[in-house]
């Protein structure tokens, strides 16, 4: 079992268990993190055998403008967090109407949800350090369709290595595996921690893979599978630099990169791998050289912005090997701006909510960030944590 993991399918009965044939993911239901939804299943005709099970069931809220899930790591606050989403309308209502709401973390929102068909598949995924004990995920309405969820996941990372430079959050972008022989998305238990690595092959590109181990001595401190690892793209001309482009289509977005690297092919004495890396014509690296079947990271010394991601891989004057690339890893900067209420106050509230089976819709946040719950009355200047002032 994943070391500190929360895997709920919504929507599965009370009590209910299994484990997932596929990952052996063990899940539960989810009526231990939340009071209220209703449970259901997607209709007949969205289900196949490779839908993954947790997709086959989900929660909606047809009913109040927020209802959160509530769950307490063992771990505690101040922890980095992988915390994945996921969302498959399968036409549950029979209503054929794809809904639109939006998804938070605590009192800041996350993601805004949309949908292309009721078969699409929609991963939510941000790198998070909660400031309190409990993570709050929240289903607001928008008024555009009853807010549902198929799968909720918390993941406990045990470094540092995913952070920005700000310290705020990092919501997934893109997660790719270059050069990938399979077309296979690999997830646990290939990666330790979880992470989903979707197959990319870019225009004009090559690949490149062994049947080695990568980091079989020594793992590195982002613990990147070794199936991503074992493939990589490089130009199909070596004269050539490598070259792809990812259309943001958001041009006031500040995104993180991770690039990993390996050599896969054992040189001789005078063969040589070094190249140069650019990120929309600013020189990011100069003179990589990735160590044979060992994983290298380089990120982005700062946030980069654009509707448009252009990556230059060019080889350098003396280089006998063109470059390459493993995987990559886009994330966006996500500055959260607003403060949750004070621990204390959490925890009394918390207290009281317990002891009394308070049964008032106290769900997330008690004071943000639509509305206190209700009989709460809060107090916040907008630079400290909001307080409780009265019940």
């Amino acid at each position: 079992r994943l070391t500190g993991s929360i895997d709920i399918d919504c929507g599965l009965p009370t009590g209910a268990t299994y484990t997932d044939p596929i990952t052996e993911i063990p899940y539960i239901a989810d009526d231990a993190y939340i009071t209220t939804g209703v449970n259901s299943e997607i209709s007949s005709i969205h289900i196949s055998d490779d839908l993954p099970v947790p997709l086959r069931t989900l929660r909606s809220f047809p009913e109040g403008d927020r209802n959160c899930y509530s769950m307490r790591p063992p771990e505690g606050r101040d922890k980095i967090y992988l915390i994945r989403a996921t969302f498959l309308y399968g036409n549950y209502d029979d209503n054929d109407r794809l809904p639109e709401f939006d998804v938070f973390v605590g009192v800041n929102r996350w993601a805004s949800l949309r949908f292309d068909n009721a078969s699409h598949v929609v991963n939510k995924e941000i790198i998070h350090v909660p400031p309190l004990d409990h993570i709050y995920i929240c289903l607001v309405n928008t008024g555009l369709g009853t807010p549902f969820i198929s799968a909720l996941e918390v993941r406990h990372f045990h470094n540092s290595t995913y952070t920005s430079v700000s310290g705020a959050p990092l919501v997934l972008y893109e997660r790719l595996d270059f050069g990938s022989a399979t077309g296979e998305i690999i997830r646990y238990n290939d990666d330790a921690y979880d992470r989903m690595w979707y197959p990319y092959n870019c225009y004009s590109c090559g690949t490149i893979n062994t049947t080695l181990t990568i980091d079989s001595v020594n793992r590195t401190d982002f613990n990147l599978p070794s199936k991503v690892m074992k493939t990589a793209t490089r130009p199909t001309d070596e004269n050539k630099p490598l070259s792809f482009e990812l259309n943001t289509r958001e041009a006031t977005l500040d995104f993180y990169i991770y690039m990993h690297f390996a050599e896969l092919e054992a040189l001789q004495e005078g063969e040589s791998r070094v190249f140069d890396i650019s990120l929309n014509g600013i020189v990011l690296r100069r003179n990589v050289v990735p160590i044979y079947l060992h994983s290298t990271t380089i990120t982005s010394p700062q946030s980069v912005r654009g509707s448009k991601l252009n990556f230059l891989l060019s080889k350098s004057m003396n280089s006998t090997h063109p470059p390459i690339l493993n995987a990559l890893e886009v994330f966006v900067i996500r500055p959260f701006w607003q403060s949750p209420t004070d621990q204390a106050d959490v925890d009394a509230i918390e207290d009281i909510k317990s002891t009394y089976g308070v049964q008032k819709g106290w769900q997330g946040d008690p004071c943000a960030p639509i509305h206190p719950w209700n009989g709460l009355n809060c107090s916040n200047n907008g630079y400290r944590p909001y307080r409780i002032i009265s019940l």
